[in-house]
């Protein structure tokens, strides 16, 4: 017996997505539109891998859309997506970092739709939908594809949608290094700092809420001398960058464990990396 392909009656999601919709209209769709798709777990020779499992929802979805093309252009700045697999669909290597990806959609078999500006879009058993950069860095979720769609062209915030940073624990390790890539913001809600005293010897410690062993900087010697405080620090990870130290002793220690006390009489801080031997002098952060 003949599988039937499944059928969803994608128009309930119409009203809600008028302009979405109207553009999808525009370049081609329409309710009775039925297309054949590339498999997206085929390898070279044209064989099943066994790494992807094609549920119904991702079928019927890409049955209906496959191979359309939307674009925009609000104000100088082009959005859009393509309902296909982009070039960097190869570069995601799923044999090798899937379960990244399958923790991200909670193992609710995620099944790719959609490529846009560097980025994959995968849809859900559930219905749900997100997207991952090829860097396994930020990553965008949505109740459905075309709340996903929908922001990818316009750029609002509607209830259920959430971007944000790809945690630790789901980054291959190729692509870790570049968690210190992200803006200060993102690492300052992840620390807390603490007074650690041996003896009459008191370090200070910036420690990572989640990771506490990973990604410490333990902070010695704060001298004050006129309006000039000397402070040197130690990363315990070498690859976090300088600047992202920096900024942590500065906000995390001086600012908020000190309760912004050296602001009053310091001018210069002398911020000597113990790894390096270097020293930066910088004024307060406004």
């Amino acid at each position: 017996m003949i599988r039937q392909p499944p059928k969803i009656d994608f128009t309930q999601y119409e009203p809600g997505y008028a302009r979405l919709f109207a553009l999808l209209r525009r370049v081609g769709w329409n309710e009775r539109r039925f297309v054949d798709f590339v498999d997206a777990d085929l390898g070279p020779d044209g064989e099943p891998r066994g790494i992807l499992i094609l549920h119904d929802y991702a079928e019927a979805f890409l049955h209906s859309f496959y191979g359309l093309e939307v674009a925009v252009k609000e104000g100088n700045v082009p959005a859009g997506f393509s309902l296909k697999l982009g070039e960097q669909w190869d570069s995601m290597s799923f044999d090798k970092h899937g379960w990244c990806i399958n923790g991200l959609s909670d193992f609710t078999f995620p099944y790719p739709f959609l490529s846009t500006n560097g980025a994959v879009g995968f849809v859900t058993e559930k219905g749900q939908a997100f997207t991952i950069d090829d860097c396994y860095q930020r990553t965008i979720h949505a109740n459905d594809p075309f709340q996903l769609m929908d922001y990818l062209l316009f750029r609002e915030n509607t209830p259920g949608l959430e971007r944000s940073y790809v945690e630790w624990d789901l980054i291959p390790r190729d692509y870790k290094h570049l968690v210190w890539n992200r803006p200060l913001e993102y690492h300052l809600a992840r620390y807390r700092a603490y007074a650690q005293t041996e003896g009459n010897r008191t370090e200070y410690v910036l420690e990572q809420i989640k990771y506490p062993q990973l990604f410490k900087i333990t902070a010695s010697d704060l001298t004050e001398s006129g309006q000039d405080l000397f402070v040197s620090y130690r990363r315990s990870d070498r690859e976090m960058g300088a600047s992202t130290a920096r900024g942590l002793v500065v906000r995390k220690l001086l600012d908020e464990f000190f309760e912004k006390r050296y602001r009053n009489q310091i001018t210069r801080i002398h911020l000597k990396d113990l790894s390096t031997e270097e020293t930066t002098v910088i004024g307060w952060p406004s």
